[in-house]
């Protein structure tokens, strides 16, 4: 087909981009305003090429223009605003060879492991891609997989679970010390929907210098970087409310997460 201009007109929140022409395709980003103009180069079964993906046809009007090839129009001659995605990288905390933390017949790098993919099938139902790494790979392995993934604009969630005496209870986020504004109100989103969910104390945002090492490896890569401490596995009553709670717990938190990547 010729290029051809069409006009944004979503009925409600954002237009979706997908990388393939199918409601199942990769999300890569989002035009947020309606009445956009866009150029469409191509349609296949419902749905519209444009330069950074393909939309589904249904939300769009026809403008009765063509242009030429090589040019992009928008309403006011600025090319579309379209939001590119986030990576999203998603580490178990721990793998392979090293169980993390043990207590109350649970074991760290198991919990980790559950959680993480509960949480990447959420955030799959949304289209939205996660990488994750092999099961067998300790943190060390982990970080030299991730390496060509974190960007400066990735999200970097690694998943632990705290340990201490058994009266010791909460969630918090670990953020670097010298967090962005974006890794303060997400991570602070995320401990405080936590601590919601599993009615347990909030212990919040505390940074690579209050932790017990002091310096974080997971903390100091390219991109926002988040370690999620979910509650504590040496205490009884934590990991009961974490184990009735972790379905509606991973949905929660997926949605926090893909307002995250789009914004």
């Amino acid at each position: 087909m010729e290029p051809t201009k069409f006009k944004v007109n979503t009925t409600k929140g954002d237009l979706r981009v997908r990388k393939l022409p199918a409601s199942d395709g990769e999300l890569t980003g989002i035009i947020k305003k309606k009445g956009t103009i866009i150029v469409v180069t191509d349609q296949q079964n419902g749905w519209s090429k444009i330069a950074e993906g393909w939309v589904y046809s249904n939300f769009l009007l026809k403008v009765e223009e063509t242009v030429s090839a090589d040019k992009t129009v928008t309403a006011n001659n600025t090319p579309p605003s379209v939001v590119k995605m986030k990576t999203l990288i998603i580490g178990a905390g721990h793998g392979g060879g090293d169980p993390g933390a043990s207590g109350n017949r649970y074991i760290e790098r198991d919990l980790a492991i559950e959680f993480r993919d509960l949480l990447v099938a959420e955030l799959q139902k949304r289209s939205v891609r996660c990488i994750i790494d092999d099961n067998a790979n300790a943190l060390k392995a982990s970080l030299v997989y991730f390496k060509k993934y974190f960007k400066p604009d990735s999200i970097n969630i690694d998943i632990h679970w705290n340990a201490g005496p058994p009266a010791a209870t909460g969630t918090e986020v670990l953020i670097s010390t010298d967090a962005s504004q974006f890794e303060k109100q997400l991570g602070g989103k995320i401990a405080t929907t936590i601590a919601t969910i599993l009615g347990i104390k909030n212990r919040g945002l505390k940074t690579e210098r209050d932790s017990a090492r002091g310096t974080l490896a997971w903390l100091r890569q390219a991109g926002y970087d988040f370690i999620i401490e979910m509650c504590f596995i040496s205490n009884k009553t934590d990991m009961d409310k974490y184990q009735s709670k972790k379905i509606e717990l991973s949905k929660e938190i997926a949605k926090i997460l893909f307002d995250a990547v789009k914004s």
